[in-house]
């Protein structure tokens, strides 16, 4: 067994924020990969048995969800520049909810990761990074029954499957890069601030409407239409539902920009997070969830 975690000094901290440092991090962390198994099996059955359906909940959870919006959808239905939106309304909105969903769960919980393993940090000697790659686990295993939704939503409504959905598994590893790349930067801040993990939803919300869930990207105005380009979950949701809407696959070369975005993100907010991780313990300690 590891052990307890030692409280360094900041000079010996600094010297552990080198390139050499990071690499021999992730062997470390390469010993500890049966440890994100470990956690994430145990939070995904504390998850589940909070719900008497079970599995079930989170089929029918963004179902509900997606009815509440398609509500309003038909009250207000968006216009693009070429007439109405011809795609069934409820695939149009299942392929933006339930995408988005994940990465909101996963980056809700890269807050709240260090108020629920709080014990187990101060306690117990191992890479930090464990920790949201865990979390990143659980709410996948989740999302995919959600997603198992969409997919059958797709055929009841007669979008049978074409050659792009071959595509659809390296789009939802991609999406996965994304989310990754978002959870780091949010963990390491919620780690020295209670009041950033507060404002955290709110940053949610607002990214939510800022992505083409419930419109279309023709529906924005002109100017803000480049800044709406700088979301990749904007990008994310027109992939989706370009594979399942369109039968078309994802355009490539926004999917080669995305992969770049994400794998230099996650690069930086891996490196990040390993260099603040001598300080988070002590942080912790101190901060008031």
């Amino acid at each position: 067994m590891d052990a307890p975690l030692r409280i360094i000094s900041v000079e010996e901290a600094r010297r552990r924020q080198t390139f050499g440092h990071f690499v021999g991090y992730l062997a470390w962390l390469w010993k500890h990969l049966r440890l994100v198994e470990t956690l994430s099996r145990t939070e995904l059955k504390r998850t589940v048995a909070k719900s008497k359906l079970y599995y079930l909940w989170w089929m029918f959870d963004p179902l509900l969800d997606t009815a509440c919006y398609a509500f309003l959808f038909l009250m207000f239905r968006p216009r693009t520049g070429t007439g109405e939106i011809d795609a069934p309304i409820l695939i149009f909105l299942l392929a933006g909810i339930i995408p988005f969903r994940w990465t909101s769960s996963c980056c809700a919980a890269a807050a709240a990761t260090w108020k629920r393993y709080a014990n187990i940090i101060q306690q117990v000697r191992f890479p930090y990074l464990v920790l949201p790659g865990a979390t990143f686990r659980t709410e996948g295993w989740l999302y995919l029954c959600a997603l198992g939704v969409l997919l059958c939503a797709t055929l009841a409504y007669g979008l049978w499957p074409t050659a792009a959905w071959l595509t659809l598994p390296l789009w939802l590893a991609l999406h996965g890069l994304v989310t990754l790349a978002l959870m780091l930067p949010i963990a390491v801040l919620s780690a020295f601030s209670s009041d950033f993990t507060r404002v955290v939803p709110y940053g949610l919300r607002l990214m939510f409407f800022a992505t083409p869930i419930l419109y279309t990207g023709d529906q924005l105005p002109v100017w803000a239409r480049p800044v709406a380009n700088l979301n990749p979950l904007a990008h994310v949701v027109n992939g989706y539902r370009a594979i399942l809407l369109d039968g078309v696959a994802p355009d490539p070369v926004s999917a080669t920009v995305l992969l770049a975005v994400s794998l230099v993100g996650l690069a930086a907010g891996a490196f990040w997070f390993v260099r603040s991780e001598p300080f988070i313990a002590r942080s912790i300690t101190r901060t008031t969830y």
